[in-house]
């Protein structure tokens, strides 16, 4: 009987939002606002550092070859010096020539063979994205980490070491003080401390602290309007929110490096350029509100209503007469929250953080190493990043298809096999330089198997967790990604000095043990949203384990009003019609069946 009320109260609020429009034009403004356009300009400050770390291929020009029959691989194999300059071999003049330069790059070519020779003359620095006899500084050369690949290393690393802070900083913040305040906090300090390190390039020590201020709030920007709009919208909206999101990440990490052709390879104005836009956001202020959820569940009677009637407003409906009341007898059922320890107030709750925080790692891992591959993969470092990111629309598109035919923990799974079929694959081609065109292929499967599996692993963590912890939940797996993801770098760095193989077996081992973590995830499509941590202690717990689909257990009254008038399933009846070829009409009608079924 007190498990039945408990239900009763729990859909109470469900009944609010169903009535008020949760597919109105309130969630629409905000999602593709808040979820795909301003998500598409702040992914750029978040990877912009990585492109303009990028060194393309140079070398030193050598005049005098267009008198000779020699190709250019020939001339340069005879004109230019290997190794690293000792600098005690150098006569006084060829010093003094070199401390001119500054800190320009230096003839001198580099081979990891271990072959050396000095250079008699100091000549301009050429490549295959500069012309010949011109001079173009990068952000490495800037900062003086050209000369040792583990500087760049360690810049790389140490911003994850900065999202780790600040993921475990802001996630706390975010069910403390609401999603509001924390979004536009992150957005003032990644927009501050981008525009910062492209002026303090030349102080390396500076620079790494400065990257590591703006690494602290890139998780929390995302997170917050993810985590607002799947709780002011419908459940079966929850995957298209995501994919929106994902949309807006995809076109930000394209339009990078044609940013940065466009500005002929600067990278300070380049970081300026891709910075400013995302910062306009902070402007934004009456358009982003809180959580009506968070504050419900938090005790904030009067501001909840408040945040209702603005969402009912805008759908051209009104609250229903009893909202006060509901909303006070929601009140009295707050709980305590003790952080990141409520996570663990019991095991199932406990468990599932777990398993969400070991999957989101492991395949953070294999991802942001794959973006920082783009550096020492063949070819041009641009369109490596370009292609590798467009690949991911792809992955999104079909992940939001699969999770909602399949299942979030099914497809979860099926992702990583695939990813750890294709590592076996390329540990076979790495040090064959004549397939290296499979070679490229194969990684591109893992990078869209990557992309499909984050998608789903992002709906996972925002259904699983309870309102009351969900920011504290998400950021606690985001933080567990960022710690293992700081060894994406070092894993480069192994396979650059070592075996290339190694790194890709390391990568294919972490997509082995995420199939198993992703087996004993529960499946969150069509569950309704834990909204305490009594509700998280037992989520999960009585689904089949090998079934497909799982029973919704989401109220429906029939009453959920939007500005139209349409259906309840209306809105994304459209899009689930493309693909299951159904008429719409007659999915509207299936879905209004099933829905009016469970009650």
């Amino acid at each position: 009987m007190k498990a039945d009320q408990e239900e009763n109260e729990d859909a109470m609020f469900e009944q609010i939002m169903n009535k008020i429009g949760s597919r109105g034009k309130f969630q629409k403004r905000f999602n593709y606002l808040f979820n795909m356009f301003f998500v598409m300009l702040a992914s750029m400050p978040y990877y912009n550092f990585v492109l303009a770390m990028a060194v393309p291929d140079h070398w030193c020009h050598v005049p005098g070859r267009n008198g000779t029959n020699y190709t250019l691989d020939q001339w340069k194999e005879i004109t230019l010096p290997r190794g690293r300059p000792d600098w005690s071999e150098l006569s006084e003049p060829e010093q003094s020539s070199l401390q001119a330069l500054g800190n320009i790059i230096v003839c001198w070519f580099i081979d990891r063979t271990g072959a050396s020779a000095r250079a008699g003359t100091i000549v301009n620095m050429v490549g295959s994205t500069t012309r010949p006899g011109t001079q173009r500084q990068h952000l490495p050369e800037k900062t003086g980490c050209v000369t040792d690949e583990l500087y760049v290393t360690n810049l790389y690393s140490f911003s994850r070491g900065g999202d780790v802070i600040g993921t475990f900083l802001m996630g706390q913040l975010g069910d403390m003080i609401g999603r509001r305040p924390v979004f536009f906090i992150s957005i003032a300090l990644l927009a501050a401390g981008r525009l910062i390190s492209a002026l303090t390039s030349g102080m390396y020590y500076v620079f790494l602290a400065v990257t590591v201020l703006s690494s602290i709030p890139v998780t929390a920007v995302f997170q917050a309007p993810l985590i607002l709009g799947i709780e002011i919208s419908a459940s079966e909206e929850r995957s298209l929110i995501a994919l929106l999101q994902c949309i807006g990440w995809t076109a930000g990490l394209c339009t990078m490096p044609l940013v940065f052709w466009a500005l002929s390879g600067d990278w300070s104005l380049f970081i300026i350029v891709t910075t400013i836009p995302s910062a306009l956001f902070l402007f934004t202020c009456k358009w982003f509100p809180e959580s009506p959820r968070w504050l419900a569940a938090t005790g904030r009677v009067a501001k909840c209503e408040k945040a209702l009637g603005k969402i009912a407003q805008m759908n051209e409906t009104t609250l229903p007469p009893d909202t006060a009341e509901i909303l006070l007898t929601l009140s009295k059922k707050k709980e305590k929250s003790y952080g990141f320890a409520s996570l663990f107030s019991s095991w199932r709750l406990a468990k599932n953080t777990f398993l969400i925080a070991a999957v989101g790692s492991l395949g953070n891992l294999v991802y942001f190493t794959l973006m920082l591959n783009v550096n020492t993969m063949s070819g041009n470092p641009f369109m490596n990043f370009f292609w590798q990111s467009l690949v991911e629309l792809l992955g999104f598109i079909l992940g939001k298809y699969f999770s909602e035919k399949l299942g979030r923990r099914w497809t979860h799974v099926i992702a990583f096999m695939f990813m750890s079929g294709a590592h076996i694959f390329i540990i076979l081609l790495v040090n064959k330089p004549e397939l290296n065109w499979l070679l490229l292929t194969m990684v591109v499967v893992v990078k869209f198997f990557t992309t499909l599996s984050g998608y789903t692993g992002y709906l996972q963590s925002m259904e699983t967790f309870p309102t009351c912890v969900r920011q504290t939940g998400c950021s606690l797996a985001s933080s567990a990604a960022s710690i293992v993801g700081t060894l994406g770098p070092y894993i480069l760095y192994l396979g650059s000095v070592t075996d290339k193989r190694y790194a890709y077996a390391i990568m294919g081992l972490a997509t082995i043990l995420g199939a198993i973590a992703s087996f004993f995830l529960p499946e969150t499509m069509n569950q309704k949203l834990p909204e305490t941590l009594a509700d998280a202690a037992v989520f999960g717990k009585d689904q089949k384990y090998w079934a497909l689909y799982q029973e919704s257990n989401i109220p429906f009254d029939g009453t959920d009003s939007t500005a139209s008038g349409a259906s309840p399933s209306a809105s994304l009846v459209s899009t689930a019609s493309i693909f299951s070829g159904r008429p719409l009409s007659e999915e509207c009608d299936h879905r209004a069946a099933d829905s009016v079924s469970r009650l």
